[in-house]
């Protein structure tokens, strides 16, 4: 993919109500493809191509035949980013075959793809509290997040282990999980639980947080975006 570019201020547009058919063959948006209005939105949907392109070492969203495919808005193998359930969700939106249903930049940069482990942290924290609270808690998020079957299906043991990620007692406690509520539940006792170990004990917080955050996103992949897309 190669062009020229310059820096627009936000209002501005470099494209023309005459604007031509142009852009790198193969990845042409269907704006471009189908001869339709173009707009700033292009731009956003590029930026799926691109994202993709990078995570997947080269392949492209829409296949070999990818000009087909994106005028018969068939996106054919996402399946390839699905060991990155933010990454999917993102590139799924960017690349969305109607323009105003694509994120704007400002979207873009607040998605959970980019969010630190602290905010990931503090987002499934609060949204704990958002469906566990005693007083204003609100169940039924809780009962569409298990309904999208997103972060796990069936009873999970799940066992936090005692030398890595500190719990308050000695030994290991397992739990036991029939559904995400009670998952995010667990979630929100222990990153409150950490601060507090972490100042009983002259332990460094963050690092433990990291590990918290680590575990979590091998053992349950979909549980930020399961929740994040409730919440949203």
């Amino acid at each position: 993919m190669v062009g020229s570019c310059r820096r627009l201020a936000e209002d501005e547009t470099s494209l023309r109500s005459d604007a031509t058919v142009s852009g790198t063959p193969g990845w042409r948006t269907p704006e471009q493809i189908l001869d339709l209005p173009q707009t700033q939105a292009m731009d956003v949907f590029n930026l799926g191509c691109v994202f993709f392109f990078l995570l997947t070492q080269g392949k492209h969203p829409f296949g070999e035949s990818s000009e087909n495919n994106v005028a018969d808005n068939n996106i054919v193998n996402l399946y390839l980013v699905e060991r990155i359930p933010e990454a999917k969700d993102l590139i799924s939106r960017l690349l969305e075959f109607e323009p105003q249903l694509r994120p704007k930049a400002s979207e873009v940069l607040r998605h959970p793809l980019f969010w630190d482990y602290v905010k990931r942290m503090s987002f499934l924290r609060d949204a704990s509290v958002r469906v566990n609270g005693k007083m204003n808690g609100d169940r039924s998020i809780g009962e569409v997040i298990e309904r999208g079957g997103k972060v796990f299906h069936g009873a999970v043991n799940v066992l936090f282990n005692s030398e890595t990620i500190i719990i308050e007692r000695e030994q290991d406690e397992p739990f036991c999980f029939v559904n995400a509520q009670k998952l995010l539940h667990l979630v929100q006792i222990k990153v409150v639980n950490l601060r507090r170990i972490a100042f009983k004990k002259k332990l460094q917080y963050l690092p433990m947080l990291e590990e918290l955050d680590h575990y979590l996103r091998e053992r349950f992949p979909n549980l930020l975006m399961g929740v994040y897309d409730v919440m949203l």
